[in-house]
């Protein structure tokens, strides 16, 4: 058998081998690079194919060439920016090979010309990666490259590509508390991996909403270096509520809290801060006065809080400092003027005098007395006083002043104890304390009279009497006369001393409290107790000598001129 290869290049080479009628004709007696040999036939041309041999036959050998084919509309791959496909969104690049194409698909070889949006293929013949830009319109394609060992030509395929921008999601702060042009505060999610989301414009607020819904606003994002805008899908949160206040923050003032009655408050005052705010005490300035009273507030370093509580009594401008929450931070400084404040209740004096009485109530710095009752009827002070009379007995009083406060109680009047005259009578050669003349006392009062002798009569023992009974004389020598009825005092037995000293001696002689010393000169005594501690030393003149305040006991006396007596002094 002659086998001739046709078409070829080169002169053909002519071989001889020996085929029995039942063997098939071999198809590997030759190779042609990038061609495949599909059959023997009996003409140039094609014609007959042949199989098997039964005589001597001129065969013709008819070869195709290898072709990579294609799918005419390749499928379409899908992404997300900055986010690495999943398994199953691997693009798997043998599905781009027709059903007829050349050989087996496992030896193909597809390559990118770059790795355009940072895709890449891997050893399974998988395009995949994570997407790093978004397609910017329709028709954006990726080109592989198919080639193939036995293939003389490559081909190329434009893969549709869409990578979708990544959600950038704004998420507003709950519980926002905004006034008048203040921006909603949020938080972002959603940006790759080192990039910042950066924007322009500002959330708004649709305050025509119930309840104040956060909405987008004219917030955009913008190019931040690694950040690009376009590569991503601004997505608000929806549905977020915010209290709004439609005024400016620098126009917010505090809430006063307490109890109120008109003008005045009946107790501290509580500074709430408003919405959005807190709040410290700078000053309180008492008006109308020279002094200020600052409150302890300041001293104390007290820092901003949701209110702070002031008490102090009087009429004050109370200077405070607002601060917006975070982030805002801004400080505002108020004055609330005219702050009046009433902590106590009036002082009420009552003084009485029988059936009189002195009514005096002040309210310090407080409201003012706004009313007094008397015994249920109402009275006008006049300089915080009233005076008035009433019936013996219990009376009662009611105060009250402008903020309410009341102080209320008792007094009592009495009828007057009878008055009763004391007549003290002009006493010769002796010397009274009360001094002679006429007294008044209330009945049941009680007074001392005392009495001391003349020189000349110092030995008597003097006899009082009132209204003709003897008054027992106190051990010091005073008399206690009590008055239930007009009384006229008299004193008997005042005579003159009849004891002389004629022999020139001394005499000491004690009687109750007073100790009494003749001599007929003039001598020192001195007077110890019986231990021997000196109680006094003194000079006496000649003469009766009459010693008083000793306490009561037992003193030795002696004399200069030797005397010496031991005596008892009582009380």
């Amino acid at each position: 058998m002659s086998i001739i290869p046709i078409p070829s290049a080169v002169p053909p080479t002519i071989k001889t081998r020996y085929l029995s009628i039942v063997d098939p004709l071999p198809t590997n007696l030759f190779n042609r690079k990038y061609y495949t040999l599909e059959g023997w036939y009996n003409r140039s041309e094609g014609g007959q194919k042949i199989t098997h041999i039964t005589g001597p036959t001129m065969l013709f050998a008819y070869w195709t060439k290898n072709l990579i084919k294609t799918n005419i509309s390749p499928a379409t791959l899908e992404g997300t920016y900055a986010t690495p496909l999943e398994p199953d969104e691997l693009y798997d690049l043998l599905g781009l090979l027709a059903p007829d194409t050349y050989g087996d698909k496992s030896d193909y070889v597809f390559n990118t010309i770059d790795e355009k949006y940072g895709l890449s293929i891997d050893d399974n013949n998988k395009l995949g990666g994570s997407p790093d830009e978004v397609t910017a319109a329709s028709g954006a394609t990726i080109r592989i490259d198919i080639s193939h060992a036995k293939c003389m030509d490559t081909e190329s395929v434009d893969i549709p590509v869409i990578i979708h921008p990544r959600t950038l999601t704004v998420t507003p702060r709950a519980d926002q508390i905004l006034y008048k042009g203040e921006a909603p505060k949020y938080d972002t999610s959603g940006e790759a991996k080192g990039e910042i989301a950066s924007f322009s414009g500002q959330l708004a607020v649709d305050s025509h909403s119930p309840t104040n819904l956060i909405i987008p606003g004219d917030l955009t994002p913008i190019d931040n270096g690694e950040f690009i805008a376009s590569n991503y899908e601004l997505e608000l949160k929806p549905d977020i509520p915010c209290t709004y206040i439609d005024k400016l923050s620098g126009e917010a003032r505090v809430e006063l809290g307490g109890d109120k009655k008109g003008e005045w408050y009946a107790g501290a005052i509580i500074f709430s801060a408003p919405p959005g705010f807190t709040i410290k005490l700078k000053e309180a300035e008492e008006t109308d006065v020279q002094t200020k009273a600052i409150s302890g507030l300041i001293a104390s370093g007290e820092d901003f809080a949701a209110s702070f509580t002031f008490s102090q009594e009087g009429t004050f401008d109370v200077t405070y400092l607002l601060k917006r929450d975070d982030p805002y931070t801004q400080e505002y400084e108020h004055k609330a003027t005219d702050i009046r404040l009433d902590l106590n209740a009036p002082t009420v004096t009552v003084s009485t005098n029988n059936l009189g009485y002195t009514f005096t109530a002040t309210d310090g710095k407080g409201s003012g007395v706004a009313s007094v009752l008397i015994d249920g009827t109402s009275v006008q002070l006049t300089s915080d006083r009233y005076d008035g009379s009433g019936s013996e007995g219990l009376h009662t009083y009611k105060v009250t002043d402008h903020a309410g406060h009341e102080s209320a109680g008792t007094f009592s009047l009495a009828t007057p104890p009878p008055v009763y005259t004391v007549v003290i009578p002009e006493t010769a050669n002796a010397t009274l304390t009360p001094s002679p003349g006429t007294y008044y006392y209330e009945e049941g009062d009680q007074f001392l009279l005392y009495l001391e002798l003349d020189s000349a009569y110092s030995q008597s023992t003097p006899v009082v009497k009132a209204n003709g009974r003897a008054i027992t004389p106190n051990r010091d020598g005073s008399y206690t006369i009590a008055v239930y009825e007009d009384i006229r005092i008299t004193i008997e037995d005042i005579i003159v001393s009849t004891a002389r000293i004629t022999d020139n001696k001394s005499r000491i002689r004690s009687s109750g409290g007073t100790l009494y010393i003749d001599t007929s000169a003039p001598l020192d005594v001195s007077i110890t107790t019986m231990a021997g501690k000196l109680i006094r030393h003194s000079p006496l003149p000649a003469g009766s000598n009459h010693l008083y305040g000793l306490p009561a006991g037992f003193y030795v006396v002696r004399l200069s001129n030797g005397t010496t007596a031991k005596v008892g002094i009582a009380r």
